[in-house]
């Protein structure tokens, strides 16, 4: 082990704990960068209509986005994500598997109570979703349950039962798994296979939700001896092998539902490491073979040789901190397994720590590159920002001390 590789570990462990303690500081709840559009769905249309009206609200958002961490603090309450309690969750029983002592297992235990307590109401199996109304190409008001909360909620209860041995967290998983064949939308396309909507409230194919679903099925199917969700899982699988392309990469979602192809560092990250899990449950060939050809359109398209991991595919422009996270647990996850992600494993995380952290402990939003050096974003979203690194940074600490450094 490297005195670098070394000193590495002993900076991101100092990271983690300044987060830890900004956390328990701030407390779970917290500002999001959606937010600013929840608030804006909130004025009434025929308001937004009226001229007398609709310039000097425009003009407040307008303010309200050049000044996002200031005009939060006036405009905006702080409100408490599933999302991100799964992965504080998750994030402090790994915690206590490198730490010991008591602590941290009852934050993770908190947590979890947490999600279990405040699930969306109204419908079947367990999920969850966003505390604010959320407008894309469909309105989705808070409160619905997407389904990639929910894997990611599941991961937290599934690492807390491997961890305790609690049936509680066992039976969230099973639950959360109900949610997902009886909530959601599933097309079928032949035999074998299918994909899951994006929500209950649509049919959208998007992919890193379809292999997200289809790995967390098997995880739990195969552990209850449940060869049904086992089966979904695989044709859910292959809808999203068959629409690898040439690159090795996915589209957001699928071309025949959009008028052009979206791709960015967070979502292909979720879908490499979704093929990496698949590999390693099932050992199929053919989902090592889709891993290893999207890691390496991966690596080619989000990885600067700086260790910046940019946003978008060959755009080093903007960094952000969700994408920081991404590139931590995707590198940690896979590093095992493919040589190629080790370099960029030590050279991301030194980038993050040296310009993504606060000095109060907390992560910054992005850091964006206009040609004159970098201009932080200086605003602490809780989910978006602080979950994500905490489980990034859980990941890669992991890694390095069961590799005796970086």
């Amino acid at each position: 082990m490297s005195e670098n590789s070394t000193d590495l570990l002993a900076q991101s462990e100092a990271a983690l704990f300044r987060l830890h303690a900004w956390l328990q500081n701030n407390g779970w709840a917290g500002f999001d960068p959606y937010d600013l559009q929840h608030l804006r769905q909130q004025v009434p249309t025929l308001l937004r209509e009226t001229p007398v009206v609709r310039w000097p609200v425009s003009l407040l958002f307008r303010l309200a986005e050049q000044f996002p961490a200031r005009s939060r603090s006036v405009l905006i309450p702080r409100r408490i994500y599933p999302k991100a309690m799964g992965l504080f969750a998750e994030s402090y029983a790994v915690m206590h598997e490198l730490y010991g002592g008591g602590a941290y297992l009852t934050l993770a235990r908190e947590c979890a109570d947490w999600l279990l307590r405040n699930p969306s109401a109204g419908y079947s199996g367990l999920g969850w979703g966003l505390p604010i109304d959320w407008q894309g190409k469909t309105f989705y008001p808070q409160g619905t349950p997407f389904p990639i909360v929910s894997a990611i909620c599941g991961h937290g209860f599934w690492r807390l039962y491997r961890l305790t041995g609690d049936p509680i967290y066992m039976d969230a998983c099973r639950r959360i798994c109900e949610g997902f064949v009886h909530q959601l939308q599933i097309d079928r396309f032949g035999d074998d296979r299918l994909c899951f909507s994006y929500s209950p409230l649509d049919n959208y194919h998007v992919h890193n939700v379809n292999l997200t679903i289809a790995a967390f099925l098997i995880q739990v199917g195969q552990s209850i001896r449940e060869e049904s969700w086992v089966q979904l899982g695989h044709k859910a699988a292959n809808y999203s092998l068959a629409a690898q392309t040439a690159d090795g990469g996915l589209p957001y979602q699928d071309l025949e539902q959009v008028h052009r192809e979206h791709r960015d560092n967070i979502h292909s990250g979720f879908e490499v490491r979704a093929f990496h899990a698949l590999w390693k449950l099932t050992g199929r060939p053919v989902y090592e073979q889709a891993f290893r050809r999207y890691f390496g359109y991966y690596i080619s398209h989000y990885y600067g040789e700086d260790g910046a991991p940019w946003r978008n595919p060959g755009d080093s422009r903007v960094v952000d901190v969700h994408g920081c996270a991404e590139a931590s647990l995707l590198y940690s996850q896979v590093a095992n397994d493919e040589q190629r992600a080790v370099v960029p494993l030590r050279k991301s995380v030194q980038w993050i720590l040296d310009h993504m952290q606060s000095p109060k402990g907390y992560f910054i939003y992005r850091s964006i590159n206009q040609g004159n050096g970098l201009e932080p974003c200086d605003v602490p979203f809780i989910r978006w920002g602080q979950a994500w690194m905490m489980r990034g940074l859980t990941a890669a600490i992991r890694r390095g001390r069961e590799s005796h450094g970086f």
